[in-house]
Protein backbone atom coordinates (compact mmCIF):
# COMPACT_ATOMS: atom_id res chain seq x y z
CA UNK A 1 0.00 0.00 0.00
CA UNK A 2 2.70 2.45 0.74
CA UNK A 3 4.49 1.98 -2.51
CA UNK A 4 0.99 2.38 -4.31
CA UNK A 5 0.61 5.62 -2.51
CA UNK A 6 4.07 6.99 -3.75
CA UNK A 7 3.95 5.57 -7.25
CA UNK A 8 -0.06 6.87 -8.11
CA UNK A 9 0.58 10.71 -8.10
CA UNK A 10 1.05 10.39 -12.37
CA UNK A 11 -2.11 8.12 -12.41
CA UNK A 12 -4.14 9.99 -10.84
CA UNK A 13 -2.67 13.57 -12.30
CA UNK A 14 -3.83 12.39 -15.88
CA UNK A 15 -7.08 11.82 -14.72
CA UNK A 16 -7.41 14.86 -13.43
CA UNK A 17 -6.22 16.54 -16.48
CA UNK A 18 -8.25 14.92 -18.66
CA UNK A 19 -11.83 15.76 -16.55
CA UNK A 20 -10.62 19.47 -15.62
CA UNK A 21 -8.24 20.45 -18.37
CA UNK A 22 -9.48 18.46 -21.11
CA UNK A 23 -8.04 16.13 -23.80
CA UNK A 24 -5.38 17.48 -25.23
CA UNK A 25 -3.67 18.81 -21.97
CA UNK A 26 -4.27 15.40 -20.95
CA UNK A 27 -2.65 13.93 -24.06
CA UNK A 28 0.79 16.31 -23.63
CA UNK A 29 1.17 15.45 -19.95
CA UNK A 30 0.85 11.76 -20.87
CA UNK A 31 3.79 12.03 -22.99
CA UNK A 32 5.55 14.33 -20.54
CA UNK A 33 5.55 11.88 -17.44
CA UNK A 34 5.69 8.68 -19.59
CA UNK A 35 9.25 10.41 -20.56
CA UNK A 36 10.01 11.44 -17.06
CA UNK A 37 9.18 7.95 -16.09
CA UNK A 38 11.08 6.28 -19.13
CA UNK A 39 14.42 7.89 -17.33
CA UNK A 40 13.57 7.72 -14.19
CA UNK A 41 13.04 3.65 -15.00
CA UNK A 42 16.31 3.52 -17.28
CA UNK A 43 18.59 5.50 -14.33
CA UNK A 44 17.29 2.51 -11.94
CA UNK A 45 18.91 0.30 -13.74
CA UNK A 46 16.65 -2.36 -12.85
CA UNK A 47 17.66 -2.25 -8.98
CA UNK A 48 13.91 -1.58 -7.90
CA UNK A 49 13.40 -5.27 -7.43
CA UNK A 50 17.09 -6.31 -6.73
CA UNK A 51 17.48 -4.07 -3.66
CA UNK A 52 16.84 -6.57 -1.46
CA UNK A 53 19.52 -8.64 -2.47
CA UNK A 54 22.38 -5.05 -2.77
CA UNK A 55 20.63 -4.04 0.89
CA UNK A 56 20.75 -7.69 1.91
CA UNK A 57 17.93 -8.39 4.42
CA UNK A 58 19.20 -6.39 7.21
CA UNK A 59 21.23 -3.78 8.01
CA UNK A 60 25.61 -4.39 7.40
CA UNK A 61 24.49 -7.08 4.80
CA UNK A 62 24.82 -5.29 1.59
CA UNK A 63 27.23 -5.77 -0.79
CA UNK A 64 30.31 -4.27 -0.98
CA UNK A 65 29.33 -2.58 -4.86
CA UNK A 66 26.58 -0.75 -3.53
CA UNK A 67 28.29 2.54 -3.04
CA UNK A 68 29.00 2.54 -6.55
CA UNK A 69 25.61 1.00 -7.79
CA UNK A 70 24.17 4.31 -6.54
CA UNK A 71 26.31 6.79 -7.65
CA UNK A 72 25.65 4.63 -11.32
CA UNK A 73 22.09 5.01 -10.59
CA UNK A 74 22.92 8.81 -10.72
CA UNK A 75 25.26 9.02 -13.97
CA UNK A 76 23.22 7.27 -15.85
CA UNK A 77 19.97 9.67 -14.84
CA UNK A 78 21.88 12.92 -16.21
CA UNK A 79 23.31 10.55 -19.65
CA UNK A 80 19.44 9.50 -20.28
CA UNK A 81 18.12 12.94 -19.54
CA UNK A 82 20.69 14.44 -21.91
CA UNK A 83 20.19 12.19 -24.76
CA UNK A 84 16.32 13.31 -24.80
CA UNK A 85 17.01 16.45 -25.18
CA UNK A 86 18.76 15.30 -27.86
CA UNK A 87 16.26 13.74 -29.53
CA UNK A 88 13.51 16.41 -28.65
CA UNK A 89 15.88 18.90 -30.35
CA UNK A 90 16.16 16.98 -33.42
CA UNK A 91 12.65 16.47 -33.66
CA UNK A 92 11.94 13.14 -32.80
CA UNK A 93 8.96 14.19 -30.58
CA UNK A 94 7.12 17.01 -30.82
CA UNK A 95 8.77 20.27 -29.09
CA UNK A 96 9.43 20.38 -25.73
CA UNK A 97 9.44 23.75 -23.82
CA UNK A 98 12.51 24.39 -22.02
CA UNK A 99 10.64 24.91 -18.69
CA UNK A 100 9.04 21.36 -19.21
CA UNK A 101 12.68 19.70 -19.83
CA UNK A 102 14.10 21.51 -16.82
CA UNK A 103 11.24 20.05 -14.73
CA UNK A 104 12.12 16.54 -15.97
CA UNK A 105 15.63 16.79 -14.92
CA UNK A 106 14.57 17.68 -11.64
CA UNK A 107 12.18 15.09 -11.36
CA UNK A 108 14.13 12.45 -12.39
CA UNK A 109 17.00 13.42 -10.13
CA UNK A 110 14.74 13.77 -7.34
CA UNK A 111 12.64 10.25 -8.11
CA UNK A 112 16.29 8.51 -8.73
CA UNK A 113 17.32 9.38 -5.12
CA UNK A 114 13.67 8.67 -3.62
CA UNK A 115 13.88 4.86 -4.86
CA UNK A 116 17.04 4.37 -3.60
CA UNK A 117 15.81 4.87 0.01
CA UNK A 118 12.47 3.31 -0.69
CA UNK A 119 14.81 0.30 -1.65
CA UNK A 120 16.78 0.41 1.56
CA UNK A 121 13.58 0.78 3.87
CA UNK A 122 11.88 -2.36 1.52
CA UNK A 123 14.79 -4.35 1.87
CA UNK A 124 14.84 -3.93 5.65
CA UNK A 125 10.82 -4.26 5.97
CA UNK A 126 10.51 -1.12 7.16
CA UNK A 127 6.70 -0.40 5.65
CA UNK A 128 5.68 2.10 8.71
CA UNK A 129 8.44 4.31 7.46
CA UNK A 130 7.51 3.72 3.58
CA UNK A 131 3.71 4.21 4.30
CA UNK A 132 4.99 7.58 6.52
CA UNK A 133 6.99 8.81 3.29
CA UNK A 134 3.99 8.05 0.94
CA UNK A 135 1.80 9.72 3.06
CA UNK A 136 3.74 13.12 2.96
CA UNK A 137 4.44 12.57 -0.55
CA UNK A 138 0.53 12.92 -1.03
CA UNK A 139 0.45 15.99 0.80
CA UNK A 140 3.63 17.27 -1.07
CA UNK A 141 1.85 16.62 -4.54
CA UNK A 142 -1.67 18.33 -3.65
CA UNK A 143 0.31 21.28 -1.71
CA UNK A 144 2.14 22.51 -4.89
CA UNK A 145 -1.09 21.23 -7.37
CA UNK A 146 -3.10 23.67 -5.22
CA UNK A 147 -0.87 26.36 -4.75
CA UNK A 148 0.27 25.90 -8.40
CA UNK A 149 -2.66 25.42 -10.18
CA UNK A 150 -4.20 28.61 -8.51
CA UNK A 151 -1.85 30.51 -10.03
CA UNK A 152 -0.94 29.40 -13.05
CA UNK A 153 -3.88 26.92 -13.75
CA UNK A 154 -3.70 23.34 -14.24
CA UNK A 155 -1.66 22.97 -17.57
CA UNK A 156 0.77 20.11 -17.75
CA UNK A 157 3.89 21.96 -16.16
CA UNK A 158 2.14 22.61 -12.79
CA UNK A 159 1.77 18.59 -13.06
CA UNK A 160 5.60 18.34 -13.53
CA UNK A 161 5.28 20.58 -10.47
CA UNK A 162 3.40 19.05 -8.39
CA UNK A 163 5.23 15.59 -9.30
CA UNK A 164 8.46 16.71 -8.17
CA UNK A 165 6.34 18.24 -4.88
CA UNK A 166 5.62 14.75 -3.81
CA UNK A 167 9.45 13.63 -4.44
CA UNK A 168 10.53 16.34 -2.32
CA UNK A 169 8.14 16.00 0.51
CA UNK A 170 8.59 12.78 0.72
CA UNK A 171 12.61 12.72 0.90
CA UNK A 172 12.11 15.46 3.37
CA UNK A 173 10.43 13.14 5.79
CA UNK A 174 13.12 10.74 5.45
CA UNK A 175 15.41 13.24 6.87
CA UNK A 176 13.44 14.12 9.47
CA UNK A 177 13.20 10.08 10.55
CA UNK A 178 16.62 10.14 9.99
CA UNK A 179 16.83 7.51 7.21
CA UNK A 180 17.59 10.00 4.24
CA UNK A 181 21.15 10.01 4.70
CA UNK A 182 23.12 6.18 4.29
CA UNK A 183 25.02 6.33 7.48
CA UNK A 184 26.77 3.13 8.21
CA UNK A 185 23.74 0.76 6.29
CA UNK A 186 26.14 1.91 3.05
CA UNK A 187 29.79 0.05 3.14
CA UNK A 188 32.38 2.28 1.94
CA UNK A 189 33.78 1.62 -1.62
CA UNK A 190 36.26 -1.33 -2.20
CA UNK A 191 39.31 -0.26 -2.72
CA UNK A 192 40.48 0.60 -6.25
CA UNK A 193 40.37 3.24 -8.93
CA UNK A 194 36.92 4.57 -9.62
CA UNK A 195 36.43 3.18 -13.15
CA UNK A 196 37.59 -0.45 -11.79
CA UNK A 197 34.86 -0.16 -9.17
CA UNK A 198 32.54 0.86 -11.66
CA UNK A 199 33.19 -2.02 -14.23
CA UNK A 200 32.77 -4.41 -11.22
CA UNK A 201 29.20 -2.47 -9.98
CA UNK A 202 28.24 -2.81 -13.68
CA UNK A 203 28.92 -6.51 -14.08
CA UNK A 204 27.22 -6.69 -10.82
CA UNK A 205 24.51 -4.62 -11.96
CA UNK A 206 24.23 -6.64 -15.15
CA UNK A 207 21.20 -8.80 -15.73
CA UNK A 208 19.07 -6.45 -13.13
CA UNK A 209 20.41 -3.29 -15.77
CA UNK A 210 19.47 -5.14 -18.88
CA UNK A 211 15.60 -5.95 -17.03
CA UNK A 212 15.59 -2.27 -15.94
CA UNK A 213 16.13 -0.77 -19.90
CA UNK A 214 13.32 -3.48 -21.20
CA UNK A 215 11.31 -2.75 -18.69
CA UNK A 216 11.36 1.30 -19.19
CA UNK A 217 10.66 0.49 -23.21
CA UNK A 218 8.31 -2.16 -22.32
CA UNK A 219 6.28 0.20 -19.71
CA UNK A 220 6.60 3.39 -21.36
CA UNK A 221 6.79 3.06 -25.19
CA UNK A 222 3.38 3.32 -26.08
CA UNK A 223 3.69 7.53 -25.16
CA UNK A 224 6.13 7.55 -27.70
CA UNK A 225 4.51 5.57 -30.38
CA UNK A 226 1.41 7.30 -29.78
CA UNK A 227 3.13 11.06 -29.93
CA UNK A 228 4.18 9.89 -33.31
CA UNK A 229 1.36 8.40 -34.76
CA UNK A 230 -1.81 9.99 -32.68
CA UNK A 231 -3.05 13.30 -32.77
CA UNK A 232 -2.95 15.15 -28.92
CA UNK A 233 -6.48 14.70 -28.20
CA UNK A 234 -6.46 11.00 -28.86
CA UNK A 235 -3.72 10.35 -27.23
CA UNK A 236 -5.19 11.86 -24.16
CA UNK A 237 -7.86 9.63 -24.32
CA UNK A 238 -5.00 6.59 -24.86
CA UNK A 239 -3.23 7.83 -21.57
CA UNK A 240 -6.46 8.20 -19.51
CA UNK A 241 -7.71 4.77 -20.23
CA UNK A 242 -4.17 3.58 -19.59
CA UNK A 243 -3.60 5.89 -16.20
CA UNK A 244 -7.01 4.42 -14.88
CA UNK A 245 -6.05 0.77 -15.84
CA UNK A 246 -2.30 0.68 -14.16
CA UNK A 247 -3.85 2.33 -11.36
CA UNK A 248 -7.06 -0.47 -10.52
CA UNK A 249 -4.01 -2.96 -11.48
CA UNK A 250 -1.24 -1.55 -9.29
CA UNK A 251 -2.30 -3.78 -6.16
CA UNK A 252 -2.16 -6.60 -8.07
CA UNK A 253 1.26 -6.57 -9.03
CA UNK A 254 1.99 -5.03 -5.75
CA UNK A 255 0.76 -7.95 -3.92
CA UNK A 256 3.00 -9.83 -6.10
CA UNK A 257 5.96 -7.82 -5.23
CA UNK A 258 5.73 -8.32 -1.49
CA UNK A 259 5.46 -11.99 -1.86
CA UNK A 260 9.11 -11.54 -3.02
CA UNK A 261 10.88 -11.97 0.53
CA UNK A 262 8.67 -14.87 1.44
CA UNK A 263 9.25 -16.36 -2.11
CA UNK A 264 13.53 -15.91 -1.12
CA UNK A 265 13.71 -17.12 3.05
CA UNK A 266 11.15 -20.51 1.50
CA UNK A 267 13.70 -21.30 -1.80
CA UNK A 268 16.61 -20.50 1.04
CA UNK A 269 15.41 -22.95 3.38
CA UNK A 270 14.69 -25.73 0.64
CA UNK A 271 10.75 -25.86 1.56
CA UNK A 272 9.00 -26.18 -2.06
CA UNK A 273 5.68 -26.33 0.40
CA UNK A 274 6.10 -23.04 1.45
CA UNK A 275 6.37 -21.94 -1.72
CA UNK A 276 3.71 -23.02 -2.98
CA UNK A 277 1.92 -21.80 0.19
CA UNK A 278 2.95 -18.23 -1.10
CA UNK A 279 2.68 -18.23 -4.55
CA UNK A 280 -1.29 -19.42 -3.65
CA UNK A 281 -1.64 -16.59 -1.37
CA UNK A 282 -0.89 -14.47 -3.76
CA UNK A 283 -3.52 -15.75 -6.38
CA UNK A 284 -5.95 -15.76 -3.96
CA UNK A 285 -4.66 -12.22 -2.94
CA UNK A 286 -4.51 -11.36 -6.29
CA UNK A 287 -8.09 -12.37 -7.75
CA UNK A 288 -9.86 -10.30 -5.23
CA UNK A 289 -7.91 -7.37 -6.15
CA UNK A 290 -8.02 -8.22 -9.69
CA UNK A 291 -12.13 -8.25 -9.36
CA UNK A 292 -12.10 -5.09 -7.31
CA UNK A 293 -10.03 -3.49 -9.75
CA UNK A 294 -12.13 -4.00 -12.93
CA UNK A 295 -15.17 -2.49 -10.61
CA UNK A 296 -13.28 0.74 -10.03
CA UNK A 297 -12.05 0.74 -13.56
CA UNK A 298 -15.33 0.49 -14.94
CA UNK A 299 -16.65 2.83 -12.20
CA UNK A 300 -13.86 5.61 -13.22
CA UNK A 301 -14.26 5.24 -16.83
CA UNK A 302 -18.51 5.10 -16.80
CA UNK A 303 -18.74 2.23 -18.82
CA UNK A 304 -20.83 -1.00 -17.42
CA UNK A 305 -18.97 -4.12 -18.86
CA UNK A 306 -22.63 -6.06 -18.73
CA UNK A 307 -24.58 -3.64 -20.54
CA UNK A 308 -24.64 -0.16 -21.97
CA UNK A 309 -22.14 2.47 -21.24
CA UNK A 310 -22.60 4.92 -18.53
CA UNK A 311 -22.10 5.09 -15.02
CA UNK A 312 -21.82 1.83 -13.10
CA UNK A 313 -22.11 3.32 -9.71
CA UNK A 314 -20.41 6.73 -9.58
CA UNK A 315 -19.09 9.61 -11.62
CA UNK A 316 -16.75 8.22 -13.88
CA UNK A 317 -13.88 10.52 -15.51
CA UNK A 318 -15.93 11.89 -18.16
CA UNK A 319 -19.29 10.28 -18.46
CA UNK A 320 -20.23 9.47 -22.30
CA UNK A 321 -16.35 9.54 -23.53
CA UNK A 322 -13.63 7.34 -21.64
CA UNK A 323 -16.44 4.96 -21.30
CA UNK A 324 -18.73 5.09 -24.08
CA UNK A 325 -19.55 2.94 -27.08
CA UNK A 326 -17.35 4.64 -29.63
CA UNK A 327 -14.27 3.99 -27.44
CA UNK A 328 -15.10 0.23 -26.80
CA UNK A 329 -12.62 -1.25 -29.00
CA UNK A 330 -10.08 1.03 -26.57
CA UNK A 331 -11.49 0.51 -23.13
CA UNK A 332 -12.21 -3.63 -23.51
CA UNK A 333 -8.46 -4.47 -23.96
CA UNK A 334 -7.64 -2.07 -20.60
CA UNK A 335 -10.67 -3.62 -18.76
CA UNK A 336 -9.27 -7.49 -19.88
CA UNK A 337 -5.84 -6.93 -18.45
CA UNK A 338 -6.29 -6.22 -15.39
CA UNK A 339 -7.10 -10.05 -14.18
CA UNK A 340 -4.03 -11.09 -16.72
CA UNK A 341 -1.64 -8.96 -13.91
CA UNK A 342 -2.24 -11.65 -11.59
CA UNK A 343 0.35 -14.10 -13.74
CA UNK A 344 2.55 -11.28 -14.94
CA UNK A 345 2.92 -10.05 -10.81
CA UNK A 346 4.80 -13.09 -9.90
CA UNK A 347 7.68 -13.50 -13.28
CA UNK A 348 10.19 -11.08 -11.25
CA UNK A 349 9.95 -12.15 -7.89
CA UNK A 350 9.95 -15.79 -9.16
CA UNK A 351 13.27 -15.39 -10.70
CA UNK A 352 14.85 -12.91 -8.67
CA UNK A 353 13.91 -15.40 -5.56
CA UNK A 354 15.69 -18.15 -7.72
CA UNK A 355 19.03 -16.36 -8.44
CA UNK A 356 17.69 -16.18 -11.96
CA UNK A 357 18.19 -12.59 -12.98
CA UNK A 358 20.42 -13.45 -15.77
CA UNK A 359 17.46 -15.42 -17.14
CA UNK A 360 15.31 -12.53 -16.60
CA UNK A 361 17.29 -10.54 -17.98
CA UNK A 362 16.58 -12.23 -21.58
CA UNK A 363 12.95 -12.91 -21.24
CA UNK A 364 12.74 -8.66 -20.63
CA UNK A 365 15.25 -7.67 -23.27
CA UNK A 366 12.84 -9.84 -26.15
CA UNK A 367 9.82 -8.51 -24.36
CA UNK A 368 11.09 -4.81 -24.75
CA UNK A 369 12.13 -5.24 -27.95
CA UNK A 370 8.29 -6.72 -29.25
CA UNK A 371 6.59 -4.66 -27.39
CA UNK A 372 7.48 -0.94 -29.57
CA UNK A 373 7.99 -2.99 -32.95
CA UNK A 374 4.43 -5.01 -32.61
CA UNK A 375 3.18 -1.69 -31.23
CA UNK A 376 4.08 0.48 -34.02
CA UNK A 377 2.66 -1.80 -36.40
CA UNK A 378 -0.66 -2.72 -34.29
CA UNK A 379 -1.39 1.28 -34.41
CA UNK A 380 -0.58 2.24 -37.72
CA UNK A 381 -2.74 -0.60 -38.77
CA UNK A 382 -5.85 0.04 -35.93
CA UNK A 383 -5.30 3.09 -34.23
CA UNK A 384 -5.09 3.49 -30.64
CA UNK A 385 -6.38 0.33 -30.47
CA UNK A 386 -3.79 -1.44 -31.77
CA UNK A 387 -1.72 0.01 -28.85
CA UNK A 388 -4.42 -1.57 -26.18
CA UNK A 389 -4.46 -5.28 -28.15
CA UNK A 390 -0.21 -4.72 -27.95
CA UNK A 391 -0.73 -4.53 -24.24
CA UNK A 392 -2.91 -7.56 -23.53
CA UNK A 393 -1.35 -9.87 -25.80
CA UNK A 394 2.09 -9.01 -24.33
CA UNK A 395 0.63 -8.77 -20.86
CA UNK A 396 -1.12 -12.50 -21.17
CA UNK A 397 2.19 -14.33 -22.96
CA UNK A 398 4.18 -12.97 -19.61
CA UNK A 399 1.05 -14.13 -17.59
CA UNK A 400 1.03 -18.10 -19.47
CA UNK A 401 5.12 -18.16 -19.44
CA UNK A 402 4.94 -17.03 -15.72
CA UNK A 403 2.30 -19.65 -14.33
CA UNK A 404 2.89 -22.52 -17.07
CA UNK A 405 6.64 -22.50 -18.17
CA UNK A 406 8.68 -21.36 -15.12
CA UNK A 407 7.61 -23.93 -13.01
CA UNK A 408 9.14 -26.81 -15.43
CA UNK A 409 12.77 -24.34 -15.79
CA UNK A 410 12.73 -24.19 -12.02
CA UNK A 411 13.37 -27.86 -10.77
CA UNK A 412 14.60 -26.32 -7.87
CA UNK A 413 11.20 -25.41 -6.68
CA UNK A 414 10.60 -28.96 -6.27
CA UNK A 415 13.29 -29.60 -3.84
CA UNK A 416 16.39 -29.16 -4.94
CA UNK A 417 19.48 -27.73 -2.44
CA UNK A 418 18.91 -24.01 -1.97
CA UNK A 419 21.78 -21.47 -3.04
CA UNK A 420 24.30 -20.06 -0.17
CA UNK A 421 22.42 -17.02 1.29
CA UNK A 422 23.28 -13.92 -1.12
CA UNK A 423 25.30 -12.04 1.51
CA UNK A 424 27.65 -14.79 2.18
CA UNK A 425 28.55 -14.62 -1.31
CA UNK A 426 28.87 -10.75 -1.32
CA UNK A 427 32.01 -10.84 -3.77
CA UNK A 428 30.88 -12.84 -6.13
CA UNK A 429 28.97 -12.35 -8.98
CA UNK A 430 25.12 -12.65 -9.01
Amino acid sequence: MARSLSLAGPYLLQALFWQVAGAEAAGRFFFLTSAAMFLVLLADLGTSNAFPVLWGSQPGRAVPELSDVLTLRQVVALGSLGALGAMAAAGCWQPMALLDFALLGVFVGSRTALTARQGRLYAFQRFGLLARGALWHAIGLLAVLIGAGATAGVTPTVGLLALIGGNLSELGAMAQAGVLSWGADLPPPPPGSWSARARQAARRLAPYAVAGAAAAVYQRSDALIGDLFLDRETLGLFGTLDACYRLTSAPVFLSGQAIYPALRAAHEAGRPAQTRTVLTHHLRTGGLLALAGMAAFAILTGRNPLGQAGPVGGPALAPGTLGSAATAWLWWPFFLAIPVAMGTALMAPLYFSRGQAARLAKVAAISGLVRPLSGALATALLGPAGLALNNLALEAGQAVLTLVVLPRWFPAATGAPPPPLAADQAKARL
